[in-house]
């Protein structure tokens, strides 16, 4: 979740399998013989241009998108970066745009459920109760 100041970085992404354009933290998969923070800063540099050291990265703990039906744990990280000079959107399959919102905007979304991605929800609060944001 890179955050600069006050305000969270999203994505707009369409999602193909429920047909719908979504905002959503960046976020990815980890490649073989990777260790997730390495994962998380390739993904930031990959699809936003952000360069940052893995060190830099807070973890924000793991969850289970769905344990009865997905065998898949998921790792968050909180990123606080200093400026949006050089943030620029990938042209990955499905990004259409990226957009800084204030947290109090991001957790009005999530609470008019305009944003449902759970990685981006269960992120936000745990950067609240870890004291981040």
């Amino acid at each position: 979740m890179p955050v600069i100041g006050d305000d969270i970085i999203l994505i707009q992404v369409y999602r193909p399998c429920i047909d719908e354009i979504v905002w959503e933290i960046p976020r990815g998969f980890i490649d073989a013989n990777e260790i997730s923070a390495e994962s998380a800063t390739r993904e930031l540099e990959e699809e936003l241009n952000i360069k940052i050291n893995a060190l830099e990265l807070k973890s924000l703990g793991f969850f289970m998108p769905e344990a009865g039906i997905i065998k898949a744990r998921v790792q968050l990280f909180y990123a606080d970066l200093i400026s949006n000079n050089n943030i620029k959107l990938s042209e990955e399959a499905g990004h259409i745009k990226l957009k800084t919102f204030s947290i109090k905007k991001v957790k009005d979304m999530i609470g008019k459920s305009t944003i449902q991605d759970p990685s981006t929800i269960v992120a936000v609060y745990r950067a609240e109760l870890d004291g981040y944001i």
